[in-house]
């Protein structure tokens, strides 16, 4: 995620407790790809899509879910 932290190259979670992911990118983001993030621990934390849809007439925006895959591992 903190690579994708600019304008029309964004993504981060809209709602932390329902896994829930929003942003901008082009080519959307797919089902089955991976996400990791940094925690406020400083560990990174990986995440698997589990869906992804685009906004209708927006075609960069999407929102989706992401499922928890644990740890990187240092």
């Amino acid at each position: 995620m903190e690579e994708h932290t600019k304008w029309g190259d964004n993504i981060y979670f809209a709602d932390w407790e329902d896994r829930t992911i929003s942003g901008h990118m082009t080519p959307l983001p797919q089902k089955g790809d991976f996400v990791c993030s940094e925690m406020k621990s400083g560990k990174v934390a990986r995440f698997e899509i589990v869906n992804v849809e685009c906004f209708g007439s927006v075609k960069d925006q999407f929102w989706g879910q992401v499922k928890d895959l644990g740890y990187e591992e240092d």
